[in-house]
C-alpha cells in the first residue's frame, strides 16, 4: 500500500520517505498487527472520541467526559501483558488521548480564560502559564513524540514511546483532575 503512494510522489522527494538503509518508513497504521480485540477497543475509542453524545452546547465540558473515557481506556491498553501486539495499541492509544487533550485544553482555554490557541504546542505553552500542567518540557517532548508516531513507525521508536506511557498517562490523569475542579470552582 504505502509502495504506490510512493510511486506517485516526485523522484526528488522519495529521499525524504525512507531511512538511511533505503527501508521504507511506514505509519504504525499501517504496519503494525492489531489483534480483534485491540481493533474493537480502538474503534469504541474512536467513536466516543469523534461523535459527542451529549446534549451540552459547552464544547469544553463534553471533551472533558469523552477525556475521562479515553483516559480509561489508554490505561486498559497499558494494562495488557507487554508484546508488540498490545504495545502497539497502547501506542495508537497514546495518539487519541494526545488528540483530546490539546482539544480540551484549547477547549477550556477558549471558553473559560478568552484565549485562542492553534497548536497543541500552543495549548501546552498557554497551559503552563495559566497554571493548569507543570513540568513544560515534559510536556513540550509529550507533543514531539505524537508527531513522530503519526508520521513515521520504527521498531525502536515504538520501544521508546511504549516506556513513556505510564508517565504521559499519570499526566493526563492529573490534568484531568485539574480541570475537573476548575469547572466546579
Amino acid at each position: 500500500m504505502w509502495e504506490k503512494n510512493l510511486e506517485i510522489m516526485p523522484r526528488k522527494k522519495l529521499k525524504s520517505y525512507t531511512s538511511s538503509k533505503a527501508e521504507p518508513l511506514v505509519s504504525l497504521r499501517e504496519q503494525a498487527p492489531v489483534s480483534d480485540k485491540a481493533r474493537a477497543a480502538i474503534a469504541r475509542a474512536t467513536e466516543s472520541f469523534f461523535h459527542d453524545s451529549s446534549e451540552s452546547n459547552d464544547k469544553f465540558e463534553a471533551s472533558l467526559s469523552r477525556m475521562e473515557t479515553i483516559l480509561s481506556r489508554f490505561q486498559e491498553a497499558l494494562s495488557l501483558p507487554h508484546n508488540e501486539t498490545d504495545r502497539d495499541s497502547s501506542i495508537l492509544r497514546f495518539e487519541l488521548s494526545a488528540e483530546l487533550v490539546w482539544k480540551t485544553l484549547k477547549a477550556y482555554l477558549k471558553e473559560k480564560k478568552a484565549v485562542e490557541v492553534s497548536s497543541p504546542m500552543d495549548a501546552v505553552r498557554e497551559a503552563f502559564k495559566q497554571g493548569l500542567i507543570s513540568d513544560e518540557p515534559f510536556w513540550t517532548s509529550t507533543v514531539k513524540l505524537r508527531n513522530q508516531v503519526v508520521h513515521t513507525y520504527r521498531e525502536d521508536l515504538a520501544e521508546e514511546i511504549y516506556a513513556a506511557l505510564p508517565r504521559i498517562l499519570s499526566l493526563y490523569k492529573n490534568l484531568l483532575e485539574t480541570l475537573k475542579r476548575k469547572v466546579n470552582e
